[in-house]
């Protein structure tokens, strides 16, 4: 009886470790759309941020460079740096837009909010680079299968979504160049619970509705 309880036992593992790795070898790399993570576990669309609406992204944008260089932290890295960004972004959008919004910590996304001066609430996400322009297999955006105490927190409507690029020196400080990209259909890399996208994605997507002085 007791050899019969310890084949039983071990047949089991035996197969849940087959499982395991017949599940890590289908983890291979699909492309996907940001739409398509959205709709998944947030069950809401993303829309096209409105063309009228494209001068006031330049001004947020704009304000945000100034603000963030006139309070320059010594010291802290590359990555620091671009948090602070995000503050300064937030700061930028309650001027301009006005309305409700705050940061939800890690994951994306970042900031979110409402604005009377907007039909659906925006959801919103920056980044520093040294170039804007050069392609990169850098990462620079990514999503990840959400807890559910994070889709609770979150709680994504259908929205507009919005990415917004400044470009710095090579220590932190901004140096006026930036894009701001709607990442509508944005295509980038799924490959387990890990879905990233690379400096070159973002470029190919190629959908900026506003870059320096420029508005699409």
């Amino acid at each position: 009886m007791w050899g019969f309880c310890f084949f039983i036992k071990n047949y089991y593992i035996c197969k849940m470790n087959q499982d395991n790795i017949q599940y890590l070898k289908c983890q291979e790399p699909r492309s996907i759309t940001l739409n398509e993570w959205v709709k998944a576990y947030y069950d809401c669309d993303i829309f096209s941020f409105p063309e009228d609406k494209f001068i006031l992204i330049k001004e947020i944008a704009e304000r945000t460079i100034v603000s963030k260089n006139s309070v320059i932290k010594e010291g802290r890295r590359i990555n620091e740096q671009g948090n602070d960004t995000e503050d300064h972004l937030m700061n930028s959008i309650k001027e301009v837009l006005g309305g409700d919004f705050k940061t939800l910590g890690n994951a994306y996304p970042d900031i979110k909010g409402k604005s009377l001066l907007l039909d659906y609430p925006l959801i919103v996400d920056s980044k520093i680079n040294k170039n804007l322009w050069e392609k990169d297999g850098m990462r620079i955006f990514y999503t990840s299968t959400p807890k559910k105490i994070i889709i609770n927190r979150k709680k994504i409507e259908s929205s507009y979504h919005l990415l917004f690029l400044f470009e710095h020196d090579g220590h932190g400080l901004l140096n006026g160049k930036y894009r701001v990209v709607d990442m509508n259909g944005f295509k980038y890399t799924a490959k387990g619970c890990l879905q990233e996208g690379s400096f070159t994605d973002i470029l190919n997507h190629n959908k900026f509705i506003v870059e320096n002085d420029r508005i699409k």
